[in-house]
């Protein structure tokens, strides 16, 4: 939880300067920021503040596996890991700012590439080092710096050819400041969902370990469907702000065509994988428990995601492309309000003790809702709006 917290602040960053490139690149004048200072000041941002994550990381780490509720012997055993992982978080941070510039200048073969030998690399050495040379989970992490930085090397080489202007190195506070405007709602955003959607695992607890445990078999196998998803969405964005940076109403148009032709075939690639899930449900909770009860519980999540899975998935993609057309108070304010409301929800749910299916109704109309409102606030063209304003 702690490395995904960190990661919320990284990715909004690496995605708010990657947009800010897109756009340049859609004006296709000389400005006075060009996208080599926007990329060279987002390293520099980003580097400052993974830095003090990671200091914050090698001095506390055991507290702050506490204040993450993790029982005694994860706190002794998980310290020694998040050190090394939480306390070099830099590189991993240099890498995801990396992969999104290169994405911004529609780039997209080194990131995969990068991202296929990293894992390659990971799967390899963690076995090793656990148990090969029995060195626990200090070798774990060790393993996982060693492939994020052999991730990040592989990205340097397509990063300068990429950007071959002549690279400004001065330090320009300005050019940072602005991305700090440009992406602290997202992060503000991304903070309060990840603490509710905390609270809501934890709420599995008050029904049993069995109830605990479909929740965790149901969200390791529907996680894996994210990974299309994310690639879409980096794959969409720079297209949009290249479109948006154009700053005419035909290629706005063109850009509306775009999302709309996009969106519904995500949506309907992610509407189909929730319903095999749930038609293949019992033959996926077999991999994983032989016990029934957890079993009807687990089929029970997994029916539920054929529902949630769709505006789930507009909400992703229509999101990102309000960050791309800087629309970003908006995305600020539906995330933040409809996450709210739905911790509002669970509590009431733990109060009144009405089960576990009200909880995933809940999580149903979450996703409805905020789908249901990013989508709107896009296709009503506020952005459009505003954008002829400044």
């Amino acid at each position: 939880m702690l490395l995904l917290s960190y990661g919320i602040i990284v990715y909004s960053i690496a995605i708010a300067s990657a947009n800010k490139v897109g756009k340049i690149v859609g004006e296709n004048r000389s400005t006075e920021l060009q996208k080599e200072a926007v990329v060279v000041q987002a390293f520099y941002l980003t580097s400052k503040i993974s830095l003090v994550l990671g200091v914050m990381t090698l001095y506390f780490a055991p507290q702050l596996l506490e204040i993450c509720r993790a029982d005694p012997e994860t706190v002794e055993q998980g310290s020694v890991y998040l050190c090394i992982v939480g306390g070099l978080y830099l590189l991993d941070a240099l890498r995801i700012q990396a992969a999104c510039s290169l994405r911004a200048v529609k780039e997209f073969n080194a990131p995969v590439w990068s991202a296929v030998w990293m894992n390659v690399v990971h799967f390899v050495l963690a076995p090793v080092a656990l148990y090969g040379l029995n060195a626990g989970l200090k070798g774990a992490g060790w393993a996982t710096v060693l492939s994020q930085s052999i991730g990040l090397l592989l990205l340097l080489r397509p990063l300068r050819r990429s950007y071959l202007g002549k690279i400004p190195w001065k330090w320009n506070w300005s050019v940072q400041r602005m991305l700090i405007t440009l992406s602290w709602r997202e992060i503000v955003r991304g903070a309060i969902l990840r603490v509710t959607l905390v609270y809501y695992a934890s709420a599995f607890f008050l029904y049993g370990p069995k109830a605990y445990e479909a929740f965790r078999i149901h969200e390791q196998f529907v996680h894996r469907s994210y990974v299309f998803l994310d690639a879409f969405v980096f794959a969409l964005s720079p297209l949009v702000s290249t479109l948006y940076g154009k700053n005419n109403k035909e290629e706005d148009r063109k850009l509306v065509r775009l999302v709309t032709r996009m969106t519904l075939c995500v949506v309907g690639v992610m509407g189909s994988l929730g319903l095999l899930m749930w038609a293949g449900s019992d033959w996926i909770i077999g991999f994983y428990t032989d016990d029934p009860t957890t079993a009807v519980i687990a089929k029970q999540m997994f029916l539920t995601s054929a529902f949630w899975l769709p505006p789930f998935t507009c909400f992703c993609v229509l999101n990102g492309v309000l960050r791309s057309v800087e629309e970003l108070s908006a995305s600020m304010v539906i995330g933040i309000l409809t996450s709210v409301v739905w911790m509002g929800s669970v509590i009431l749910i733990q109060q009144m003790q009405w089960g576990v299916t009200a909880l995933l109704i809940s999580y149903v109309a979450f996703d409805m809702t905020r789908g249901s409102l990013v989508t709107g606030c896009f296709f009503t063209g506020w952005w459009r709006k505003k954008k002829r304003r400044h």
